[in-house]
């Protein structure tokens, strides 16, 4: 009795291979459209809040968030008279954004919203103290990257990790600043040094965007230095698979954050 196999073709088995590899390609390349949109999409944000934060100024003559008569403008939608660091409508006028408990990175969001200079969009601020409680949509804008939320904060030249602006008014971008918050959201590395390369100097620890490890956690979003240290040349490290604190700071003093 004749018995035949049959099979696959050598010729056959390449045009598998051909089509497996195309379509991995084209897998990738549209991954890479994608990551390329979010940065895109990122930076373009920060430029339009840029934007409004600075006309904000010129109409309020303070920054959204430190306004001291800001109930006389915005009502009792923005909280009450008074600057309380839970309720409170009003900042304390003083230049910076700080405060109590932070209170004035979250009234930031409040105070431009209800200024009308971003849109229609309302935000509510949240009676509590730090961050993880914010709600992206609802008390602040939601960023690329899994609606990440900014923080505008005037920082500090020391530790902790949070206080990236070193005294300027500064962007932040990252998964606390006080203790006991659980948000743990971050920016993905690559991601971190797109941002960094396209509006600065690609370099973590120099310039106008910083970046560094969370607050509390052995990530190793940069190699060879950490945020505070200068004469020393940081690298991103592409193998690293969490992500980074970014805080975009203002070397102008009349800016929030400064976008070339």
């Amino acid at each position: 009795m004749n018995s035949s196999k049959t099979g696959f073709t050598l010729v056959e088995l390449s045009i598998v291979l051909v089509i497996i590899g195309l379509l991995i390609g084209g897998i990738l390349v549209a991954q890479s459209l994608i990551d390329s949109a979010k940065v895109n999409k990122f930076i373009r944000d920060v430029q339009q809040y840029e934007i409004a934060a600075k006309s904000f100024k010129e109409v309020y003559r303070y920054w959204p968030g430190d306004v001291p008569n800001a109930y006389d403008f915005f009502g009792a939608g923005c909280g009450t008279n008074d600057n309380h660091y839970s309720t409170g409508c009003n900042g304390d006028g003083n230049g910076g954004l700080g405060g109590a408990n932070y209170r004035e990175a979250s009234m930031f969001w409040v105070q431009l919203s209800y200024s009308g200079m971003i849109g229609n969009v309302r935000y509510s601020r949240v009676n509590t103290q730090g961050y993880a409680s914010h709600v992206a949509g609802v008390h602040a804008p939601g960023f690329s990257f899994d609606d990440i939320i900014a923080w505008p904060m005037q920082y500090y030249q020391s530790p902790p990790i949070y206080q990236l602006g070193y005294g300027k008014q500064s962007m932040y971008f990252g998964p606390r600043l006080v203790a006991g918050n659980t948000d743990r959201k971050v920016i993905p590395v690559a991601a971190t040094a797109s941002i960094d390369k396209k509006i600065d100097d690609g370099v973590p620890n120099g310039g106008i965007v910083l970046a560094t490890d969370e607050a509390d956690e052995v990530y190793n979003c940069v190699i060879g230095a950490v945020w505070w240290q200068t004469g020393v040349t940081a690298t991103y490290n592409m193998d690293e698979e969490v992500g980074c604190t970014v805080a975009i700071r203002n070397l102008n003093e009349e800016q929030v954050v400064v976008i070339p």
